[in-house]
């Protein structure tokens, strides 16, 4: 075996040579991979003549062609933004002056030659010669990297921070981490007289006492569940008293490990005081309504008990041959006056009982039209006193509706009776009906004084007649189209009305469902009991 005698002492040998080569060759490659993994551009510049050379990744990162010259001049002075181009030169020239610091590191905006802005951060070190006390810098070198996605990230980061402080800075919520012994950690917006530096470090019991027992049971179950929480919290501290709505979530490392609480609180104090009052408000109005009723039912029993003997005595009297003509037209006053009087009581009572939805129907299959013509035998009298004309137009060919027969007759009873009552001398009142798909539809129009357009979309509120000369005039309590319209829709159906203005009459539109001749069970059992209608008023 032939041995290496090894190299000649101050003559290096060609495997030594080899080797420093092979080195060399590695450590570019490495240097090649670091500048590719982290994009990197490399730059050299001459100090003496101001040349800048520039890598192809550098020239990519500047928009500058291959073979455009670059200078310090017009890297720093023309391409770098106005606003950053001092504090750059000033970074630069720590590695340039040979009195410097030697390196800088200095992040800026770069005007791309197409208009291009981009933020690059740019790292230089110098090289120097000479005497130590006096060297030359010879060269600085340095590396280039677009940040701008980083600085976007952060701008953005930034933004959304500020948005998030602005949002909670004028807010009662509170947004705080604990660790596992349920020490506070961060908090941001502290509450109930408390600092930042009051709370850090400390747990709720040392804040609150034994007030916050609750509130830490609540907690700690999140950190034994490993689940997010939500529940309002009553919490005492001294003399006051908050509510806070509470949104607490397990914090976890990145193994997934718990290691704490993060918590979102809003104080719902406010709210809870507004819900309390409202809570006691509503049961006042409970009992002032249950009172009212107790009030209506005494009071109807009372005001009915002296008309009665009168409704009583009156068609006797006047069926009385030997009772002069001017007698009975006093008696016939009377009786109209006393069922005029328990109208208004029943009204009363009807309204009443829908508006707590105690009103019952009993349903059955009645023929509208027979209805219609019971209704228009009561009116007849009235609308021949008044000398208006009663029309009707029955075009439903069979009109058979779910209803309670006594409250289908009060509907039209008062549509009728309002029309007659609200038409002039010489006018008329037509009744037509017609059937649309499963819907039978009454139509009551009259030529009488009209609705004004700012009545119109209230006519259906309780107590709503329209003008005070209305109601002086024609007197009532403005009831029976509240009543009539909750009837409807208490049968399924609606009511509506329509008038051009004052002096055009108007057009009231009931609309039920209608039935086939096969029975009425199934809608019965439909609309027997339905939710309570809200009670909107009438001219009368």
């Amino acid at each position: 075996m032939n041995e290496d005698p090894g190299p000649v002492s101050g003559v290096p040998t060609r495997s030594s040579h080899s080797e420093a080569q092979r080195r060399a060759e590695e450590s570019e490659w490495r240097l090649q991979l670091a500048l590719d993994a982290g994009q990197l551009g490399t730059w050299e510049l001459d100090p003496a003549s101001g040349r800048i050379l520039l890598d192809h990744r550098s020239r990519e990162l500047l928009g500058l062609a291959p073979a455009e010259e670059a200078t310090y001049d017009g890297i720093v002075w023309e391409l770098t933004h106005p606003d950053d181009r001092a504090r750059t030169h000033e970074a630069a020239q720590r590695a340039i002056d040979p009195k410097g610091e030697g390196r800088f590191v200095v992040e800026h905006r770069f005007v791309r030659p197409d208009g291009a802005v981009r933020w690059l951060e740019v790292t230089g070190c110098r090289i120097s010669r000479g005497e130590a006390g006096s060297p030359a810098v010879v060269r600085v070198i340095g590396t280039i990297a677009d940040v701008t996605q980083r600085r976007q990230n952060e701008e953005a980061l930034r933004e959304s921070e500020q948005r998030f402080r602005l949002a909670l800075a004028h807010s009662r919520v509170a947004v705080f981490e604990q660790d596992l012994d349920l020490r506070y950690t961060w908090i941001y917006n502290p509450s109930l007289g408390f600092t930042l530096e009051s709370t850090l470090g400390r747990c709720d019991r040392d804040l609150l006492g034994d007030d916050a027992v609750p509130l830490e049971q609540f907690k700690r179950g999140v950190l034994a569940t490993g689940e997010p929480a939500h529940e309002e919290v009553q919490i005492h501290h001294g003399e006051q008293e908050s509510w806070w709505d509470m949104l607490v979530e397990p914090r976890r490392n990145p193994e997934g490990q718990i290691i704490g609480l993060r918590c979102v609180s809003v104080d719902v104090t406010q709210a809870k005081r507004a819900e309390e009052a409202l809570r006691q408000v509503k049961e006042s109005l409970e009992v002032a309504g249950r009172a009212k009723d107790r009030f209506l039912a005494v009071l109807s029993h009372e005001l009915r008990t002296p008309l009665t003997p009168i409704l009583a005595v009156c068609p006797v009297l006047e069926a009385d041959p030997e009772l002069s003509d001017r007698l009975r037209r006093h008696l016939a006053m009377i009786r109209r006056n006393v069922e005029l009087e328990v109208r208004l009581i029943d009204d009363l009572l009807d309204l009443s009982r829908i508006v707590h939805g105690k009103l019952e129907l009993q349903l059955a299959r009645v023929d509208l039209h027979e209805i219609l013509r019971q209704v228009t035998a009561m009116i007849e009298a009235e609308a021949a006193a008044r000398q208006v004309k009663l029309l009707q137009d029955l075009q439903a060919d069979l009109a058979l509706v779910p209803a309670d027969p006594a409250r289908l007759q009060q509907i039209l009873w008062n549509l009728l009776r309002n029309a007659v009552k609200f038409t002039p001398p010489g006018g008329s009142v037509q009744v037509r009906t017609w059937k649309e798909e499963d819907r039978v539809l009454v139509e009551v129009r009259d030529t009488g004084i009209g609705i004004e357009p700012d009545v119109l979309p209230r006519i259906f509120e309780a107590f709503e007649q329209g003008s005070s000369e209305v109601t002086r005039h024609f007197g009532g309590l403005g009831l029976g189209l509240a009543i009539s319209k909750a009837l409807a829709e208490r049968h399924g159906g609606a009511l509506s009305a329509a008038s051009e203005g004052r002096g055009k009459g108007a057009t009231f539109t009931l609309e039920l469902p209608a039935l086939e001749p096969s029975g009425v069970a199934g809608a019965a059992a439909t609309l027997h009991n339905p939710g309570a209608s809200s009670t909107t008023g009438s001219r009368d």
